[in-house]
């Protein structure tokens, strides 16, 4: 029997107790949502800052925040937002509001959000997608070569998937977009060999290097305009223009 007046339905020998008053209160989960990117890329140097709108509030006697990692594992409750996950690492974070009444336990850093005990009730979640930013170099680097003369150059990537795009100041790439290429330059001087290498999730990383291109030296040889006997010694003096002699 829930309400006290069934009571007067009763018959018999019987005796009541005072009454107990029982309230019960209801939790409503708020609902969230955010108009800046989810989606980063690790070490990066962007800002991955996510602010978060609380578009219905919910009900309860008192709220909070709540960020899990991808195994509901609570790495945080800020105090609010807006939430920063420069420093979160490669992986997925859910967002939670929590309304809550009275007493609730387990929610603290390192405990599963799961476990969590009391009167309360989650918010859909955010979730925030975390990527590695990958690693790319040149090889060779800082090349001196004659004019006209060709230098192989292959990207060394920190993974098998990556998209390679290849840029040269000046001069000729065999390819621009493939792992290996090759560069040729007629003119002598000091040229770029820019490399970008981006994952499939949009993450870029990019590595740069120089080619020297040398002039080529041009030699005559001056000598005597007669020589009559087959003993005579004869000295030959070379002259080097753009080079060394």
């Amino acid at each position: 029997m829930c309400s006290a007046d069934r009571v007067q339905y009763l018959d018999g020998c019987f005796a009541i107790s005072n009454p107990i008053e029982v309230n019960t209160t209801t939790v409503e989960g708020a609902t969230i949502s955010t108009t800046d990117p989810i989606e980063f890329c690790v070490g990066d140097g962007a800002s991955d800052i996510v602010d978060v709108i609380i578009d219905n509030a919910g009900t309860g006697t008192n709220a909070f925040w709540v960020i899990t990692d991808d195994q509901s594992i609570i790495l945080s409750l800020p105090a609010n937002g807006p939430f920063d996950f420069e420093g979160a690492g490669v992986g997925a974070c859910s967002i939670y509001y929590v309304n809550a009444s009275g007493t609730t336990n387990g929610f603290e850093e390192g405990a599963n959000i799961n476990d969590a005990t009391g009167c309360y009730a989650l918010s859909n979640a955010i979730t925030v997608t975390r990527n590695e930013t990958p690693t790319v170099t040149i090889d060779p680097t800082n090349v001196e070569v004659c004019a006209g003369e060709s230098i192989d150059f292959s990207a060394i990537g920190s993974s098998n998937d990556l998209t390679y795009e290849w840029f040269a100041s000046q001069g000729i790439l065999s390819s621009t977009t493939t792992q290996n290429t090759t560069f040729t330059m007629m003119m002598p001087g000091t040229y770029q060999i820019i490399l970008s290498a981006t994952t499939p999730e949009g993450c870029m990383a990019m590595d740069m290097t120089t080619v020297t291109i040398l002039e080529t030296p041009e030699v005559t040889v001056d000598m005597p305009s007669n020589i009559c006997q087959i003993d005579d010694c004869v000295t030959l003096e070379a002259n080097a223009t753009g080079g060394s002699s």
